[in-house]
C-alpha cells in the first residue's frame, strides 16, 4: 500500500483520520494525486471513503487540481458508501471545467443520487446542482426541476435545503 494510503487507513468512516494532511501535502505536491486515486480501488471501506474525503478537500482548495482526473472520479462516483457519495457530489458542484458529455454525466450521477436513502448525499447533492445551475445556465431550468422534486421529501432537512436553493436560485 502506497504511503499516502497508509497515512487514510485505520478507524473507521466517521472520522477524517489524515484526510486534511494528506490533502494539504497533496495541494503542495500535486503529482501525488495519482497516488491517491490508486485508493478508489482498495478493498478497505475506510481508504476509500478517506480518498474521497481527502478530494473533497482538495476540491475546495483548488479543484482545479482534479479536474483532469474526472474519469477516476466518475469511477469513485459509482460507490456504494454513503459518506463517499456526499464527497463525490460536493466534488461536482465545484468542478468548472468540463466537456459537454462529461457534464451530461455529472447531471445524470447526481440526478441518481437525488434518489439516494443518505439525507445527507440528497443535501450535498442539492448544493451541487445548485452550484452548477449558477454557473450553466442553459441548464438551470432542468436543475431547478430535478431540485423541486425533492419539496415532498421524507425528510425536513432536505425539504428545508430545496427551499433554501430555489430561492437563492430565483
Amino acid at each position: 500500500m502506497p504511503g499516502l494510503l497508509k497515512k487514510l487507513a485505520g478507524g473507521d468512516l466517521r472520522s477524517e483520520g489524515n484526510a486534511e494532511k494528506v490533502a494539504k501535502e497533496i495541494i503542495k505536491n500535486p503529482k501525488l494525486i495519482k497516488e491517491l486515486l490508486e485508493g478508489i480501488k482498495s478493498k478497505e471501506e475506510v481508504i476509500r471513503g478517506r480518498v474521497a474525503m481527502t478530494l473533497e478537500i482538495i476540491s475546495r482548495e483548488n479543484v482545479k487540481l482534479l479536474e483532469k482526473y474526472l474519469p477516476q472520479l466518475f469511477e469513485l462516483s459509482k460507490e456504494i458508501i454513503p459518506q463517499v457519495r456526499w464527497h463525490v457530489a460536493d466534488i461536482f458542484g465545484r468542478v468548472e471545467k468540463y466537456s459537454k458529455e462529461e457534464l451530461k454525466r455529472i447531471i445524470s450521477t447526481l440526478s441518481d443520487y437525488l434518489k439516494d436513502k443518505s439525507m445527507i448525499v440528497r443535501v450535498e447533492t442539492l448544493e451541487a446542482l445548485s452550484n452548477i445551475a449558477q454557473r450553466e445556465k442553459e441548464l438551470e431550468r432542468e436543475i431547478i426541476s430535478k431540485i423541486e422534486a425533492l419539496r415532498k421529501d421524507k425528510n425536513i432537512n432536505v425539504r428545508k435545503r430545496v427551499e433554501r436553493i430555489i430561492e437563492r436560485l430565483k
